[in-house]
């Protein structure tokens, strides 16, 4: 019994001695690769696709939480903020050990994901009381909610009218094929709050069960017409992209949404809210 004790207290002074309130922004850096891993999902008639998820850090890993209620976040960062090029790494030659090692190379060598995610995990770190030496942040920009609107508003690439005073909308993200990236701009840390914001509040009962106001739903039901006999993508988004944000952007039920999202993660996210 003493024996055993022995060994879980040398496991603590281990843990403690890995994990300390102090780390080097090249520490922060070597956990990039360490969050992520190549997966095989069997498609069937012996073939297979691989892909990328994230991988399950130690429950005592102080970045353990961060990976596990925000990887809408990460997501974002990885897919907008990367030079990543998944079609050279996942190629139907190349072996699952091969994948995995390339792309975890490449998240290490990747300069522009690796600086966002230093300086995400360095807020969430300090949050921690965990001191991180080897970088110097700037101060967290202050910005109003009508800004963080502004910024959250582009991530909506069309609403459009249905029946019965519902209104199906289309998010503009890189897994949509119509993703347009140039209408985010370059503000990795507040774009991906504002991601992980929207992308939570469309998997809620509420975002289905949304109550809109008699002026919203016929504004929303003039897109609709207006749209009706354009044929281009880019008429389209000419015509009637400025109007939807616009919309947005006056939007409470936005505004409750980012402001819940804020006061749950205040404490690391890279801004300031102020009024």
């Amino acid at each position: 019994m003493k024996r055993l004790l022995f060994c879980l207290y040398l496991g603590v002074l281990t843990s403690q001695s890995i994990f300390g309130q102090q780390w080097s922004a090249e520490e922060v850096k070597k956990q990039l690769p360490l969050i992520y891993k190549v997966v095989n999902l069997p498609l069937g008639d012996n073939k297979y696709h691989i892909t990328t998820t994230f991988d399950t850090l130690p429950l005592n890993h102080p970045l353990y939480k961060l990976v596990k209620n925000h990887d809408i976040y990460l997501s974002y960062l990885t897919s907008r903020y990367s030079h990543i090029d998944y079609t050279n790494i996942f190629t139907p030659e190349v072996s699952f050990a091969q994948a995995d090692e390339t792309f975890r190379k490449t998240l290490a060598s990747d300069t522009l994901l690796n600086r966002c995610f230093l300086e995400m995990a360095t807020y969430y770190l300090q949050a921690q009381g965990i001191d991180v030496k080897g970088i110097s942040l700037t101060p967290k920009p202050a910005i109003t909610m009508p800004t963080l609107l502004q910024t959250a508003v582009r991530f909506f690439d069309r609403i459009e009218a249905t029946p019965n005073n519902h209104v199906a909308w289309y998010i503009n993200l890189k897994t949509n094929p119509e993703y347009d990236q140039s209408e985010v701009g370059n503000q990795p840390l507040i774009e991906a709050f504002c991601s992980q914001a929207i992308m939570n509040w469309s998997f809620t009962p509420t975002w289905r069960q949304l109550h809109y106001e008699g002026e919203f739903y016929e504004e929303v039901k003039s897109f609709n017409a207006r749209t009706a006999l354009l044929t281009t993508k880019k008429d389209w988004r000419e015509v009637v992209r400025p109007p939807i944000r616009d919309l947005m952007a006056k939007s409470k039920e936005l505004e409750k949404v980012l402001l819940a999202e804020y006061e749950l993660s205040k404490e690391w996210v890279g801004f300031t809210l102020v009024k």
